[in-house]
């Protein structure tokens, strides 16, 4: 991903990246990526999921349902990062997010939220429309939807 963060912020002015750079979140243990860096991020975790989905669940190199949910509060801190950024700033970064949510919506299917809720131990009221979509097919699919019907069923 480093190349593509390369490409990416060339096409940024040098006011712009320090504006990016400022715009940064803070936390105590580490300095989190900027908006742009983030919805990169996305975009790379979105085309790995998407690759992995024709691998078998027992390739020790697939991402599992844990690993898709980490995805999702990454989509999130990328949406509040870029909702922090003054608009002009915001519309240069987004597209870069848009990319990784229209690659998300070709393999994903609407869904209640209900499964991702219980897995993410996490309330999705209020979520983004990425909390609401499941994988169709692939490893991770499998596993979702083999555990809902265990826990929905009990």
């Amino acid at each position: 991903m480093h190349h593509e963060v390369e490409v990416a912020r060339s096409r940024f002015s040098p006011d712009e990246l320090r504006e990016l750079d400022a715009l940064r979140t803070v936390t105590p243990w580490r300095r989190e990526p900027d908006a742009l860096v983030l919805a990169l991020g996305w975009a790379d975790e979105v085309d790995r999921f998407d690759r992995e989905r024709t691998l078998p669940a027992s390739n020790n190199s697939v991402r599992t349902e844990h690993d898709f949910i980490g995805a999702l509060f990454y989509r999130d801190m990328a949406e509040d990062a870029i909702r922090a950024l003054p608009e002009r700033l915001a519309l240069k970064v987004r597209p870069y997010l848009e990319t990784g949510d229209q690659l998300f919506l070709k393999f994903t299917v609407p869904d209640s939220g209900a499964s991702v809720a219980v897995l993410g131990n996490t309330d999705v009221a209020g979520r983004g429309w990425w909390w609401f979509r499941l994988p169709i097919d692939g490893p991770v699919a499998e596993v979702i939807r083999a555990w809902g019907a265990r826990y929905w069923s009990s």
